[in-house]
Parts: structure tokens; sequence; C-alpha cells
């Protein structure tokens, strides 16, 4: 049996480090903490990042921007106090922006999209200027 990893493959381990993230980031609210989940998230995370640079077929600027993402992490994992914390921060928005840009050539069909005639209930009416209306 072969096992075949895709980019939803690695989507998915990204998503579930967030979340496994956000579960850790609620245990510290709550009192407790769950320090073992935190770093196994940033581990797949790290993984992760590091698989969709070396896909295959990818663009040179994914491919750089996911090493980006990948080094952001490991430096937010070395260094100490604010300074990690702020690389760790930086991590994801790069890694939305690599995403949201390779995604903008998506557009739906006009036929999908309601036509003006179908939509004229949103439209504010027009108010009269006549005072004595």
């Amino acid at each position: 049996m072969k096992l075949k990893f895709t980019r939803k493959t690695w989507y998915f381990l990204l998503l579930a480090s967030a979340a496994a993230s956000m579960l850790n980031g609620f245990a510290v609210l709550s009192g407790t903490s769950f320090g073992l989940i935190e770093q196994i998230a940033f581990a797949a995370a790290g993984i992760a990042a590091l698989f969709l640079a070396a896909e295959k077929g990818s663009a040179s600027w994914e491919k750089r921007n996911f090493t980006g993402v990948f080094v952001l992490l490991m430096v937010s994992y070395m260094i100490n106090g604010w300074a990690g914390y702020l690389c760790s921060a930086l991590a994801w928005p790069l890694l939305l922006s690599t995403e949201s840009v390779s995604y903008t050539h998506l557009t739906l069909p006009s036929a999908a999209w309601p036509s003006s005639a179908s939509c004229s209930w949103w439209v504010p009416p027009k108010r009269s200027t006549c005072s004595s209306c």
C-alpha cells in the first residue's frame, strides 16, 4: 500500500495544528496547560509547511513563502520571549497571504452571480427631496 500525500493532506495537517494550538490557548485561559499538544501542533505546522515547499509543480514564489513560514516557525522556537512570539505570530499571516495569492485566479462564472433585478430588495429607496410631499 502506497500512501499518497496531496496538498489537501498538508492543509488538513495545518488545520489540525491550528485547532490544537487553539485548544491549548483555551486551556491556558482556564488555568491549565497542555504543553504536549502545543509541541505537537508546532511540529505539525512546521512539517506541513516544509512538505508544501517541497511539493512538485509549485511555483518558485510559493516554495519560497512556504520555506519562509518554516524558517519563521523554527526561529520562533529557538528564541525565547516576545521575539519568539512575534516570529510565531508572523508565520500564519505569511501562510495565509501565500494561499490567498495562489487562488486569486479562481472566479465564479457570471451565471453564478445574482442579477441586479433579483437583488433590488436590498437597494435603499430614493428619498424625496420635495418638502411638501
